[in-house]
This record gives C-alpha cells, sequence and structure tokens, in this order.
C-alpha cells in the first residue's frame, strides 16, 4: 500500500483529490496539511479541517497547518497575487459552512500543529516508503526540508501540481502555485529527492463538464452528492468567470502521476526557469531568476516535468474512482468545535 503525505491550499478541486486519495483502497493517507495560496493560510487551514471530518474516513490523517512565516516573504506575495486572483475570479471555488447544500462541521483545533512538522514526522515514521503530494504553494514543503536536511534522502517521491512547460523558458507568466512562493520553489527544486511536475498545460485533454455529472445521479448517496454538488460548484465558477463549460482538474492529473506514472510521459529539467517561467522576477528578483537564466545546464534527473498523459485513460481512472466513492456513507454532522 503506498504511503502519502498531502499538502493542499483547498479548494473545491482540491477536496476532490483529498476524497479520491482517502478512499482509494490502494493509498493510505499518512498526513494532511493545509497551506494559504488559493485562499489564506486560516481559510485553508478551516477548509482542510471541516472536509476530512465530513469525508469521516475509517482513519484520520495526522493534520497540520502553515504557520506564519516570520520573514514576511512569502505573505507579501500571497496577498497580492489573492487580490489579482479574486479580480480575475479564476479561483476554483472556495468552502464556506453551507458548501454546495452540505452543512459542514466548523471544526477547528485549540493547538493546532505546523505543517512542517506533520510532514517531517509522516516521512521520518516510514523513511523510503512515503510519498509527498503537493497541490498547493511549496511553502511547507519547503520549509519541512530546510528544517530537517536529511527529509528528502527519505521521501520516496514528490509529486507537484505545478510549474510549466513551455520551451524556451516562459516570458508571460509564472504559473499559480509556483508564483504564490518562488523562493520555496528554488528550494524545493534544489533538494535531493525524485521530483516530478505535474504543469496545468498538458491536463488540457483531460476535461470534465456538465454531462458528467449524471455520474452522481443518485441524491440517496451522500457521498455521491458530494462529488457531484463539487464538481458542480467549479463549473459553475468556471462558466461565469471563463465562460468555459469545461474544467480540467490538474490536481487528480498530478494524484495520478503519482499512483500510476506509467500514464505519463516525462522530459528532464535542467533549470527552475524550464519549470517556472521567469515572469516572477518581478515580484521575487532575489529568489532565482538571473541575467543569463539558462546558464545552469547541470544535469538534474532527479528533476522532471509531466509532457503528456495518457487523457482517456486517467479520465476512466478518475470516474472509475467517483463511483467507488459515491456510495460511500458520509454521515453528517452538527456544528462544533473541537
Amino acid at each position: 500500500m503506498r504511503k502519502i503525505a498531502l499538502d493542499a491550499d483547498p479548494g473545491v478541486a482540491d477536496a476532490l483529490a483529498l476524497a479520491f486519495a482517502l478512499f482509494d483502497p490502494n493509498v493510505e493517507i499518512v498526513a494532511a496539511t493545509s497551506v494559504g495560496g488559493l485562499v489564506d493560510s486560516q481559510t485553508s487551514a478551516r477548509n482542510l479541517q471541516s472536509v476530512v471530518a465530513f469525508l469521516a474516513p475509517p482513519y484520520l490523517p495526522r493534520i497540520g497547518f502553515e504557520s506564519e512565516n516570520p520573514t514576511g516573504a512569502k505573505t507579501e506575495i500571497r496577498d497580492d497575487y489573492a487580490k489579482i486572483k479574486k479580480q480575475n475570479s479564476v479561483a476554483d471555488a472556495t468552502f464556506s459552512n453551507d458548501f454546495s447544500g452540505f452543512t459542514l462541521p466548523v471544526v477547528e483545533r485549540f493547538a493546532p500543529r505546523p505543517a512542517s512538522t506533520i510532514l517531517r514526522d509522516a516521512v521520518r515514521s516510514h523513511p523510503r516508503e512515503t510519498s509527498l503530494l503537493a497541490l498547493g504553494p511549496l511553502t511547507n514543503v519547503a520549509r519541512a526540508f530546510q528544517r530537517d536536511p536529511e527529509l528528502p534522502f527519505l521521501l520516496d517521491r514528490l509529486v507537484v501540481a505545478g510549474g510549466g512547460l513551455s520551451f524556451p523558458p516562459r516570458k508571460n507568466g509564472t504559473e499559480f502555485n509556483i508564483y504564490c512562493d518562488p523562493q520555496a520553489a528554488r528550494v524545493v527544486f534544489q533538494a535531493p529527492c525524485a521530483k516530478t511536475f505535474v504543469p496545468i498545460e498538458v491536463v488540457a485533454d483531460l476535461v470534465f463538464s456538465f454531462d458528467d455529472l449524471r455520474l452522481f445521479e443518485s441524491r440517496d448517496d451522500v457521498g455521491g452528492e458530494f462529488l457531484r454538488r463539487s464538481l458542480l460548484e467549479i463549473l459553475r465558477v468556471r462558466r461565469r468567470t471563463q465562460g468555459s463549460e469545461v474544467v480540467c482538474l490538474q490536481e487528480l492529473a498530478a494524484y495520478f502521476a503519482l499512483v500510476e506514472p506509467n500514464l505519463f510521459s516525462t522530459v528532464d529539467a535542467f533549470s527552475v526557469d524550464e519549470i517556472c517561467g521567469n515572469a516572477s522576477d518581478v515580484y521575487a528578483p532575489d529568489a532565482f531568476y538571473a541575467d543569463a537564466p539558462r546558464t545552469f545546464r547541470a544535469r538534474r534527473p532527479d528533476v522532471e516535468i509531466v509532457c503528456q498523459i495518457d487523457a482517456d485513460a486517467v479520465r476512466q481512472k478518475i470516474v472509475d474512482g467517483f463511483r467507488r466513492i459515491a456510495p460511500a456513507s458520509f454521515p453528517r454532522f452538527s456544528k462544533k468545535s473541537v
């Protein structure tokens, strides 16, 4: 059974990936941590706790939360981008206490543990057996690596939903998760562990539409209704903000890049620019961009970018997983704090 520590910034799309992983019989979620990105760190923490409590799996992973950066380096960039994100209305729908007709429990722990500590403990509890799936900005992962330099050597693999696939390096933008904390992206890129980046460009054919809502037609199954309304919420936001009737689930693609790597093709990355683009130097000029961004050409076989996926096979895997989750019994919760 594959052991996974999951770091996310939920978001409905991240919640779908979390639900999928929690109910995958071949996967054990040994830790779940939240990070600020799509929403601020406090909202992200609350969303993660509420979703895990609502899903009520047979076991609960250890949960950790992003602590504030004492230097404030990330906060300034994140807050700036949150305004841009809000103006563009690209957000994949965030949770409220009454999400899509479900009354989610309000769960906030009195003594939250830092995400970097939770991730470190999870990996050290199962050395060379635990993989790390990062669905949001890489703040928590970078902090864990900095606080425990041996941790990358104990990690089985790191898969990141983020980065870009453009050659030569992009001039017009930087992917969202990288942009939120480019300093952390640099730390993670340089870490001595096997890493796979899953850019949004390669999941363009992995789409879901309103027609796919029929997969969860039964309103008697709370699990199926949760999935149906989650997908419906994402599609509504996408239609309202972008005029699109389909959505690409990059987070689930990253999940399958970890558990079904044979369905993906990759290329080696030789510099951070090949993963991150080079627009974020406007906001973090000292992060990792130089006047000659391609001067670093040393081969790094431990860094790879997904360049192609078997979209039909991955989509079928997702559909099969949704159908497996749908009949699951999700108990109702009343609002309370623990």
